[in-house]
């Protein structure tokens, strides 16, 4: 007479229990009994060969021009900034791996490993961004620098969703706007299943990651942009729809900062007086050769000086009224790099 045997044991008397083990499956496959014998099955978002481990099939999507970067998950906010290849947590510097809550129990993690942040959340949702080690690029004797932001938002109604901010955005152009431009990269990636794909999960630079590019520009009132090519047309009028996810709710690392000129308005950058702001900033400049106001600032190096001096003019060229609070912006900087020597009040 043969045993009607439970499903987790086998045997002519039943005396063989059947037990996964930790080796009886290969990596991110899961071990189950049934039917008397113990089965391997992928996670959800995996595929491959269970027994000897399963590999996660990923969509992603990525937006060109990007400094600084926001994610939100778990209530921490992860502030990348790419002119200095740092991260802050809730406002508080760290230092990479940042494992939290902790090594064993992570639901977030931020790894660097050359030149490339990872941002990953338990779901394995994960945000990389490419920092160079120069944002601007020089391309020509004259050029000009472009700003503009964008937000991209996992909008699943979930407390483990995931913001990106793109917080403010720098390339360097030639005059006139025209030749290659070399930018910063942030790609978004996550798990090719159902939760991730469609209308109203993903938005901003993600989109419908649904196999269709077509639909994955959409504007913070949900209408679909219409793309004709992939990659996308820069034009004015993506930027314009890329405007509508702009945020000003992101950590004030850099106070008094001026505010972050348009997508659309980059689109069509010719109205600028680049000669007067150069000449307002003039004296930063000369802090390279030891001269004017700023003159001890010469210790802090030729090329922060001239980050800051480009920065300058930019950011004058298209906030006239702003000139003041640049300059003072680089004495603060400079004064804390060379205490007691730099006025921090200037007259213009």
């Amino acid at each position: 007479m043969a045993c009607d045997c439970p499903q987790n044991y086998a045997g002519a008397q039943c005396q063989t229990p059947i037990v996964c083990k930790t080796n009886t499956c290969g990596r991110n496959a899961d071990c189950l009994v049934a039917n008397h014998q113990l089965n391997c099955i992928c996670k959800i978002g995996y595929s491959g060969d269970p027994r000897r481990g399963c590999t996660m099939k990923t969509k992603q999507t990525s937006v060109s021009g990007v400094s600084e970067v926001e994610v939100d998950m778990y209530n921490l906010t992860i502030h990348v900034d790419g002119r200095t290849s740092r991260f802050i947590v809730n406002g508080i510097e760290q230092h990479v791996p940042y494992y939290w809550p902790s090594k064993d129990r992570q639901i977030v993690t931020v790894k660097y490993s050359s030149g490339v942040f990872y941002i990953t959340n338990d779901q394995m949702v994960q945000v990389i961004y490419y920092v160079s080690g120069n944002l601007c690029v020089q391309l020509a004797p004259m050029q000009k620098q472009v700003r503009s932001a964008f937000y991209a938002s996992d909008r699943m109604g979930s407390p483990r969703c995931t913001a990106v901010t793109i917080v403010c955005t720098k390339c360097c152009l030639p005059q006139g706007g025209a030749g290659d431009v070399t930018r910063q990269k942030l790609t978004s990636v996550v798990p090719d299943i159902p939760q991730f794909q469609g209308q109203h999960t993903l938005c901003g630079i993600g989109g419908n990651l649904d196999g269709n590019y077509k639909n994955d520009v959409v504007d913070r009132n949900g209408t679909v942009f219409q793309i004709k090519r992939n990659p996308v047309t820069y034009n004015e009028a993506f930027n314009r729809v890329e405007d509508t996810w702009i945020t000003s709710n992101f950590i004030k690392i850099r106070p008094n900062t001026p505010a972050c000129v348009t997508g659309e308005q980059i689109s069509n950058l010719t109205n600028c007086d680049s000669q007067a702001a150069a000449t307002v900033c003039d004296p930063i400049k000369q802090a390279m050769f030891h001269h004017g106001p700023f003159s001890d600032c010469y210790l802090l190096g030729n090329d922060t000086i001239e980050t800051a001096y480009g920065n300058c003019v930019f950011d004058v060229c298209h906030a006239p009224d702003q000139k003041c609070n640049v300059l003072q912006m680089f004495a603060k900087n400079c004064r804390s790099a060379v205490p007691g020597r730099i006025p921090l009040e200037r007259r213009t």
